[in-house]
Protein backbone atom coordinates (compact mmCIF):
# COMPACT_ATOMS: atom_id res chain seq x y z
CA UNK A 1 0.00 0.00 0.00
CA UNK A 2 1.27 3.48 -0.82
CA UNK A 3 1.29 6.41 1.58
CA UNK A 4 -1.31 8.21 -0.54
CA UNK A 5 -3.72 5.27 -0.33
CA UNK A 6 -3.16 5.05 3.42
CA UNK A 7 -3.83 8.78 3.89
CA UNK A 8 -7.11 8.51 1.94
CA UNK A 9 -8.27 5.53 4.04
CA UNK A 10 -7.31 7.34 7.26
CA UNK A 11 -9.21 10.46 6.19
CA UNK A 12 -12.31 8.32 5.47
CA UNK A 13 -11.99 6.71 8.92
CA UNK A 14 -11.53 3.23 7.53
CA UNK A 15 -9.20 1.03 9.54
CA UNK A 16 -8.19 -2.05 7.63
CA UNK A 17 -5.56 -4.66 8.25
CA UNK A 18 -3.53 -3.28 5.34
CA UNK A 19 -3.64 0.20 6.90
CA UNK A 20 -2.46 -1.17 10.25
CA UNK A 21 0.43 -2.96 8.55
CA UNK A 22 1.40 0.22 6.69
CA UNK A 23 1.20 2.33 9.89
CA UNK A 24 3.62 -0.06 11.67
CA UNK A 25 6.13 0.38 8.84
CA UNK A 26 5.67 4.14 8.00
CA UNK A 27 6.41 6.86 10.58
CA UNK A 28 5.00 9.63 8.33
CA UNK A 29 1.59 8.00 8.08
CA UNK A 30 1.60 7.34 11.90
CA UNK A 31 2.14 11.09 12.40
CA UNK A 32 -0.77 11.86 10.06
CA UNK A 33 -2.98 9.41 11.99
CA UNK A 34 -2.09 11.09 15.31
CA UNK A 35 -2.79 14.53 13.82
CA UNK A 36 -6.20 13.41 12.52
CA UNK A 37 -7.03 11.98 15.95
CA UNK A 38 -6.06 15.24 17.69
CA UNK A 39 -8.18 17.25 15.26
CA UNK A 40 -11.17 14.98 15.88
CA UNK A 41 -10.81 15.48 19.68
CA UNK A 42 -10.55 19.27 19.28
CA UNK A 43 -13.67 19.40 17.10
CA UNK A 44 -15.65 17.19 19.49
CA UNK A 45 -14.76 19.46 22.42
CA UNK A 46 -16.17 22.44 20.50
CA UNK A 47 -19.62 20.78 20.43
CA UNK A 48 -20.06 21.50 24.15
CA UNK A 49 -19.21 25.21 23.85
CA UNK A 50 -22.11 27.61 23.47
CA UNK A 51 -21.89 30.05 20.58
CA UNK A 52 -22.12 33.75 21.42
CA UNK A 53 -25.35 35.48 20.43
CA UNK A 54 -24.92 38.22 17.85
CA UNK A 55 -27.47 40.99 17.75
CA UNK A 56 -28.47 41.59 14.16
CA UNK A 57 -29.49 45.11 13.13
CA UNK A 58 -33.16 45.53 12.29
CA UNK A 59 -34.02 45.76 8.62
CA UNK A 60 -35.76 48.89 7.52
CA UNK A 61 -38.97 48.08 5.66
CA UNK A 62 -38.97 48.87 1.97
CA UNK A 63 -41.47 51.58 1.33
CA UNK A 64 -44.20 50.63 -1.15
CA UNK A 65 -43.62 53.73 -3.25
CA UNK A 66 -40.01 52.67 -3.88
CA UNK A 67 -41.23 49.39 -5.40
CA UNK A 68 -43.88 51.25 -7.41
CA UNK A 69 -41.29 53.72 -8.73
CA UNK A 70 -38.99 50.89 -9.76
CA UNK A 71 -41.86 49.12 -11.56
CA UNK A 72 -42.80 52.37 -13.34
CA UNK A 73 -39.20 52.88 -14.47
CA UNK A 74 -39.07 49.35 -15.88
CA UNK A 75 -42.36 49.84 -17.73
CA UNK A 76 -41.16 53.18 -19.14
CA UNK A 77 -37.96 51.54 -20.39
CA UNK A 78 -39.92 48.73 -22.05
CA UNK A 79 -42.30 51.22 -23.70
CA UNK A 80 -39.37 53.31 -24.98
CA UNK A 81 -37.64 50.27 -26.47
CA UNK A 82 -40.89 49.12 -28.08
CA UNK A 83 -41.35 52.50 -29.75
CA UNK A 84 -37.79 52.40 -31.11
CA UNK A 85 -38.15 48.91 -32.53
CA UNK A 86 -38.43 48.72 -36.30
CA UNK A 87 -40.87 46.23 -37.83
CA UNK A 88 -39.35 43.06 -39.15
CA UNK A 89 -40.41 42.01 -42.64
CA UNK A 90 -39.70 38.42 -43.54
CA UNK A 91 -38.82 37.70 -47.12
CA UNK A 92 -40.02 34.53 -48.81
CA UNK A 93 -37.42 31.81 -48.93
CA UNK A 94 -35.41 31.74 -52.11
CA UNK A 95 -36.31 35.30 -53.17
CA UNK A 96 -33.69 37.71 -54.47
CA UNK A 97 -33.73 41.21 -53.01
CA UNK A 98 -33.48 44.29 -55.23
CA UNK A 99 -33.78 47.80 -53.85
CA UNK A 100 -35.49 50.34 -56.11
CA UNK A 101 -36.14 53.99 -55.26
CA UNK A 102 -39.73 55.20 -55.05
CA UNK A 103 -40.84 57.61 -57.73
CA UNK A 104 -42.06 60.89 -56.25
CA UNK A 105 -44.67 62.69 -58.32
CA UNK A 106 -45.48 66.39 -58.08
CA UNK A 107 -49.00 67.76 -58.25
CA UNK A 108 -49.81 69.15 -61.67
CA UNK A 109 -51.77 72.38 -61.99
CA UNK A 110 -55.48 72.05 -62.83
CA UNK A 111 -54.82 73.09 -66.45
CA UNK A 112 -51.51 71.96 -67.86
CA UNK A 113 -49.63 74.63 -69.78
CA UNK A 114 -48.61 72.23 -72.50
CA UNK A 115 -49.62 68.72 -73.28
CA UNK A 116 -46.88 66.29 -72.40
CA UNK A 117 -45.93 63.79 -75.09
CA UNK A 118 -47.04 60.24 -74.44
CA UNK A 119 -44.31 57.64 -74.59
CA UNK A 120 -45.08 54.13 -75.68
CA UNK A 121 -42.67 51.48 -74.57
CA UNK A 122 -42.49 48.20 -76.32
CA UNK A 123 -42.09 45.38 -73.81
CA UNK A 124 -38.85 43.52 -74.11
CA UNK A 125 -39.22 39.96 -75.28
CA UNK A 126 -38.59 37.36 -72.61
CA UNK A 127 -35.25 35.61 -72.97
CA UNK A 128 -35.48 32.16 -74.48
CA UNK A 129 -33.20 30.70 -71.83
CA UNK A 130 -34.43 28.65 -68.91
CA UNK A 131 -37.02 30.45 -66.76
CA UNK A 132 -36.00 31.82 -63.37
CA UNK A 133 -36.54 29.34 -60.59
CA UNK A 134 -36.88 32.05 -57.97
CA UNK A 135 -39.07 35.15 -58.17
CA UNK A 136 -37.37 38.54 -58.27
CA UNK A 137 -38.01 40.58 -55.13
CA UNK A 138 -38.19 44.37 -55.61
CA UNK A 139 -37.97 46.44 -52.44
CA UNK A 140 -39.46 49.93 -52.71
CA UNK A 141 -38.65 52.46 -50.03
CA UNK A 142 -41.25 55.09 -49.14
CA UNK A 143 -40.91 58.46 -47.39
CA UNK A 144 -42.31 56.83 -44.25
CA UNK A 145 -39.51 54.68 -42.78
CA UNK A 146 -42.10 52.31 -41.29
CA UNK A 147 -43.59 51.45 -44.70
CA UNK A 148 -41.67 49.34 -47.20
CA UNK A 149 -43.30 47.83 -50.30
CA UNK A 150 -42.11 44.50 -51.68
CA UNK A 151 -43.00 43.28 -55.18
CA UNK A 152 -42.50 39.69 -56.33
CA UNK A 153 -41.80 39.60 -60.06
CA UNK A 154 -42.00 36.33 -61.98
Amino acid sequence: MTCRECELLLADGQAEAAVADHLRACATCRAIQEELGANALALSSLRDDELPRVKMPKRRPVLPWVAAAAAAAVLALIAHQASQRKPVVEMPTGARQVTAPVAVTAKLPAEPAAKLPVRHHRPKPAPQSAPLEQPLLVKMLTPDPNVVVYWLVD
